[in-house]
């Protein structure tokens, strides 16, 4: 919920409530964060005592502590620090850029910002335990300005979507909710859209395709593989057994393979052919 606040100091913003875990300190900071990352530094993943700490940056006149001021456990001093709640220990700001600013621990927040983190930074140091499984940009160190060509070299390293021409629609649209258990984002009467973890799925009916890929035209399930797609798992002999239970009959496999994985495949109705991999110690 938003905090009340007098009309005239909210002036039309929206004011967000914070407060650390025994409720002791509490605070409202202005929806106007500037910026926000996922710091994955040594010194931010021991307070956080996390593999990171998500956090979103503000100008320091818009955060006021509402209750408890007399409860801040400080480290540090007043240009730089981490501040706490002395009761309960828990991380609510740390005070930056020679006291201008303060990073908010968005985990203390009571009401959810507007600003979401854009980044990862200092990911040279992140923990080896860690695995960052969004696509958010990553810098080794503090987030530097891209250029135009780096973005767009960059952008090219994201998968986002495929299309998969099929013959039968509804056919490859059960298959692949009773096989890999995702669910349908969007459906018309020539496409199923299904969506893995970050990669959307276009099965579109072989009729549409010709206008994507113009000039040139539609192979047919009988010109032989056209293309595979992988998917990496911990334990490929359980991956198969479960694809098994699912209907599915694999073609090879499991079966180590010389470049150190162990993999098996298999195809959907439409002759499209996808690899389980895993990865071997």
């Amino acid at each position: 919920m938003l905090i009340e606040v007098p009309p005239e100091a909210e002036a039309g913003r929206r004011v967000l409530a914070g407060k650390c875990q025994c409720g002791t300190v509490r605070y409202r900071v202005e929806d106007a964060f500037v910026y926000a990352s996922n710091c994955h530094c040594s010194n931010c993943r021991a307070a956080t005592g996390s593999a990171f700490k998500p956090f979103a940056g503000i100008e320091r006149g818009k955060l006021e502590i509402t209750q408890g001021a007399d409860a801040l456990l400080v480290v540090g001093d007043d240009r730089l620090n981490d501040t706490r709640c002395a009761a309960c220990g828990s991380l609510l700001f740390s005070v930056v850029r020679d006291g201008e600013y303060v990073h908010v621990a968005l985990g203390s927040l009571a009401d959810a910002p507007s600003m979401r983190p854009t980044k990862h930074i200092f990911v040279g140091s992140k923990a080896p335990w860690y695995v960052i499984a969004d696509d958010l940009p990553r810098f080794e160190e503090h987030a530097t300005q891209l250029t135009a060509e780096e973005a767009a070299a960059r952008s090219l390293k994201k998968v986002s979507a495929i299309s998969l021409f099929v013959e039968d629609l509804q056919a490859a649209k059960s298959f692949y909710r009773e096989v890999f258990d995702v669910d349908v984002v969007f459906e018309d009467e020539t496409s199923v859209c299904v969506k893995f973890d970050h990669l959307f799925v276009n099965l579109l009916s072989v009729s549409a395709a010709p206008e994507l890929v113009e000039p040139y035209g539609v192979a047919g399930r009988e010109s032989g593989s056209r293309f595979q797609l992988s998917v990496w798992v911990d334990d490929v002999d359980g991956v198969c057994a479960l694809l098994g239970e699912r209907g599915v009959e694999l073609l090879t496999g499991p079966t180590d393979r010389e470049w150190g994985m162990r993999t098996a495949t298999f195809i959907d109705p439409a002759g499209h052919s996808w690899e389980v991999a895993q990865a071997l110690s």
